[in-house]
């Protein structure tokens, strides 16, 4: 089972919005969420905390494992003692999407209007060793790196740089065209 969730992020944080937050999830959760540095991450934060509580019920998924959740060392908000479920979540611009799967899961997305500089493709084809001929191409290279990278539990982006076989590893990685603008690439 993977199941994949989308919405657009939320333009201000409400009262209800918070005290339902409070209800569900736990003070450390709730910490990571107060101590937002800027407006945009804790409207980011808030808005797929309340698709999580939204996702958990439309599954059948226990309430009591949004209490449980907390973020590893990396900072990926995790579900404990739970290896039968696994969550990967991601934002561009105002879009917010979620992927639940019973599987290690990632999910990246990214707004294909925005330009692509010639020092990041460059970058991106040094580093992967490839030919970057478009925008198309540089994004989809992109997106199923960084949606690999949050398959693992511990090191996501770390495992780049430190494990030399990680690109030729190989990866389930799909790509989907949300809206005709975004570009969502998931990998189990």
């Amino acid at each position: 089972m993977m199941k994949l969730y989308t919405t657009d992020i939320l333009q201000e944080v409400s009262i209800a919005n918070m005290l339902l937050i409070n209800e569900k999830f736990s003070k450390d959760v709730i910490d990571r969420i107060n101590k937002s540095f800027s407006k945009k991450k804790k409207l980011r934060q808030v808005t797929t905390r309340l698709m999580l509580v939204k996702i958990f019920k439309k599954l059948g998924i226990d309430p009591k494992n949004l209490k449980t959740m907390y973020y590893s060392k990396e900072g990926k908000l995790m579900i404990p003692n739970n290896d039968s479920l696994h969550l990967s979540i991601s934002y561009c611009n105002n879009k917010a999407i979620c992927g639940i799967s019973k599987s290690a899961i990632g999910i990246d997305i990214e707004d294909l209007r925005k330009k692509v500089l010639n020092k990041n493709r460059r970058l991106l084809e040094r580093f992967t060793k490839t030919k970057i001929e478009s925008s198309l191409d540089f994004y989809k290279t992109w997106t199923a790196i960084e949606s690999i990278a949050k398959t693992y539990e511990k090191g996501g982006l770390n495992k780049l740089f430190t494990d030399e076989n990680f690109l030729k590893k190989r990866h389930n990685t799909k790509h989907i065209l949300l809206e005709d603008s975004f570009l969502i690439a998931i990998s189990s």
